[in-house]
């Protein structure tokens, strides 16, 4: 008889932590990983805890 696993409680993402044109010394994006609760994610990411909203303030869009 096979034990299942546990569901993981957490999940680790790797975010953009700054606006993409703001560069490191290296000049190369400034990411995070970061730890949210488990969830089920859609594309996007989008989730009850996660939800991912792309908006360029330079054109006013979406």
């Amino acid at each position: 008889m096979m034990r299942s696993l546990p569901k993981p409680r957490t999940q680790r993402l790797t975010i953009i932590a700054q606006d993409p044109s703001a560069k490191d010394g290296a000049g190369k994006i400034v990411r995070a990983r970061v730890d949210i609760p488990a969830e089920s994610l859609q594309p996007g990411p989008w989730g009850y805890r996660v939800q991912v909203v792309d908006f360029d303030a330079a054109t006013d869009t979406l």
